[in-house]
């Protein structure tokens, strides 16, 4: 989590309150394990309060406030209590920025405050600690909805953003989101009763078809689509090809693109034309439902016949993002319970942050995936939420085995490059480059919005493809698998395909 400077300073108040300095020193001599040894020592500044602030800083620097914060409340629950509503509020007061950057014109949804800084000092008083406060064993994920006066700030003024017409969908969105999980008993406008921009999704599903191709060196595919014309709102529609378009006996990989293509054309043409028509504007995602085998093919990235003039990929025309469906077999029942329980964890915005992996050095990957040490990288996967490899992926069955620990695992987003092309001509500097792009991509505040998430791959790859040195770019590399869980599709091919080869 990260905290707010009114947030930090309100933290170090409420530690300085009951923790003398000697006892806090004693702390982190006890936890040494936790914090290190000689910790406290290591901590600049002249006085007590100063080493405070350095303190926590550090704490957080290094992913460890948390801990603190755990061993603190054993005997000052308030600390923790008030750490919760931080993660809740610090989300909330980031979102706020975010939206005002883009909408510059502040006081029409706040005219009782002067700029965000008042705003949130404003939210801080009102979830100051009561006489009648809770205790530790009564709080639970919304605390929030337990402050009357915070209720009536989100639908004073809240409610007047999501209304709004200049402020960009996937920002509302994302603070609809917010409000749902952390104050769920505010009445907000419901978003059936805002003319918006459909949510629209196409699921496709790619999967073997046990056959082979003439030359007898390849499984045939098969390839099949369901259109959701706006997310939360409409059913699955499953969606038909042209009749010249079809193949009974399945394709081959190479032609796997162009067939993505032309259900994006038919979905755009057929289904949602009367929408335009009627003057309803909508926003297409494309999801790719693959086995772990075909995570590596890069379908997205390949120029579709209808685009080879324009020398355009098909992510570069829409969001496209990769998607298990080994998680939907009726076998693989506990990998997308496991997937389900870290997208709940996903919501809690304070836990995030600690469960972050990242793969950098490839030795360090292929280590993990000899046959000793893959039981060391299945509990190293067990709590993780988010992992980023960006030392490239493994050879042959070891990058299957890879992608099905991640899958086991439940892991619901997975961020890698595609495979290092000698054609590319990436030297040290470039590739560290990409690097460094990669582990900068995602914030804490980007994953409690699945939206948001997609439009910033979409512009990154839709900027990087169109650049003269796209090969040295992060668009055009970046793969990425996020499952979102509660989107699926419904007719789904027949499982026993998926083992067939």
């Amino acid at each position: 989590m990260k905290l707010t400077d009114n947030q930090r300073i309100k933290l170090r108040e409420g530690i300085e309150s009951v923790l003398s300095e000697d006892k806090l020193k004693g702390i982190l001599l006890e936890h040494e394990n936790e914090f290190g040894c000689n910790f406290y020592n290591q901590i600049s500044g002249g006085d007590y309060r100063t080493r405070i602030i350095n303190l926590l800083k550090e704490l957080e620097n290094q992913r460890k406030l948390r801990d603190l914060i755990e061993i603190v409340s054993k005997e000052y629950p308030s600390i923790k209590e008030r750490h919760l509503i931080y993660a809740q509020l610090s989300s909330l007061i980031f979102l706020l920025k975010e939206i005002f950057e883009e909408h510059k014109n502040f006081r029409d949804f706040f005219e009782d405050f002067d700029d965000i800084y008042e705003l949130e000092n404003h939210l801080l008083e009102l979830t100051e600690k009561s006489n009648n406060a809770q205790f530790l064993s009564d709080i639970d994920n919304s605390l929030l909805n337990s402050y009357p006066s915070f209720i009536d700030f989100v639908e004073k003024y809240l409610d007047k953003i999501l209304t709004a017409k200049d402020i960009k969908d996937n920002l509302k969105q994302k603070l609809r989101r917010w409000i749902k999980i952390n104050c769920p008993d505010a009445v907000i406008t419901h978003e059936q009763q805002i003319s918006s921009t459909l949510q629209s999704y196409l699921l496709i599903t790619i999967s073997p078809l046990g056959g082979k191709t003439k030359n007898n060196s390849r499984p045939l595919l098969n390839v099949q689509a369901e259109l959701i014309e706006n997310w939360g709102q409409t059913q699955n529609t499953k969606v038909e090809l042209r009749k010249e378009d079809i193949k009974e006996n399945g394709y081959s990989e190479k032609e796997v693109p162009n067939i993505i293509y032309k259900f994006i054309e038919r979905v755009q043409n057929e289904y949602l034309r009367s929408q335009v028509l009627k003057g309803q504007s909508y926003d297409l995602k494309v999801e790719l439902f693959l086995t772990r085998k075909f995570f590596t093919k890069d379908f997205e990235f390949k120029i579709p016949d209808a685009l080879r003039q324009k020398q355009t990929a098909i992510c570069e025309e829409k969001t496209v993002i990769l998607r298990s469906l080994e998680r939907l077999q009726p076998d693989k029942t506990s990998w997308l319970n496991s997937c389900i329980k870290k997208w709940q964890g996903i919501k809690k915005t304070a836990i995030i942050a600690d469960n972050i992996l990242a793969f950098e050095q490839e030795n360090e990957l292929n280590k993990l995936l000899f046959k000793a040490q893959i039981k060391q990288l299945r509990i190293r996967l067990e709590k993780q939420i988010i992992l980023k490899i960006s030392c490239g992926l493994p050879k042959g069955k070891s990058k299957e085995l890879l992608f099905e620990i991640i899958l086991e695992k439940g892991i619901p987003l997975c961020l890698w490059f595609k495979s290092k092309d000698k054609r590319d001509e990436l030297n040290d500097s470039d590739y560290q480059s990409l690097i460094n792009q990669l582990n900068n991509l995602i914030t804490v505040e980007d994953l409690q919005d699945v939206n948001r998430l997609y439009a910033k791959i979409f512009d990154i790859r839709k900027r990087h493809l169109a650049d003269t040195c796209k090969k040295r770019c992060l668009g055009y590399h970046l793969r990425i698998l996020c499952d979102y869980t509660e989107r699926r599709p419904i007719n789904l091919p027949t499982f026993n395909q998926l083992t067939t080869n």
